[in-house]
């Protein structure tokens, strides 16, 4: 496992997950769609490059703030 990745696609899709979810913890609404996106984006990240630990890291928040 690593924490970073070399893939610049997995680190690309981790990035845009990252500013979802920055974007659901600065909105008043909460609007849950928005970490479903991230948790699809952390996903396809982790396929891409299944060490990269980081994703799988921000992944599991994802989950946990979805309450799965």
């Amino acid at each position: 496992m690593q924490i970073e990745t070399n893939n610049w696609q997995a680190f690309g899709l981790a990035t845009d997950a990252l500013r979802d979810i920055d974007r659901f913890v600065s909105s008043p609404s909460k609007n849950r769609i928005v970490l479903v996106d991230a948790k699809e984006k952390l996903r396809n990240a982790v396929d891409i490059d299944p060490n990269f630990s980081r994703a799988q890291y921000y992944s599991a928040i994802v989950s946990d703030l979805l309450g799965q």
